[in-house]
């Protein structure tokens, strides 16, 4: 995984349009954190919004591959993987590719 990235682009399909969702990774000094929550994500992610995160947490709990990197202990309490979400992101972005090509 390349730890510093400038730009983290993908494909995110919503209502039936493509938008181009530029996000910029920010990386934490000294962090040997492995889990997080959603406002640690955002922090990680700049430019990646509440309502996206929900729908992308919503995708990674249905899909087999990923739920496991999404934890709900409780009520309103969820932990994501960082590897593991930006894994995700890279599954969704190789999967976009392979159906427009």
């Amino acid at each position: 995984m390349q730890k510093q990235q400038n730009n983290l682009l993908m494909l995110l399909e919503n209502r039936k349009e493509l938008f181009m969702l530029k996000l910029k990774y920010v990386p934490v000094e000294n962090c040997k954190a492995e889990w997080g929550d959603k406002m640690a994500l955002m922090k990680r992610f700049e430019g990646l919004k509440l309502k996206t995160l929900n729908n992308l947490l919503t995708e990674m709990r249905m899909n087999p591959q990923f739920k496991n990197y999404v934890i709900n202990s409780g009520h309103r309490t969820v932990w994501i993987n960082f590897e593991g979400f930006l894994n995700f992101l890279r599954y969704r972005q190789n999967k976009r590719f392979k159906e427009v090509g």
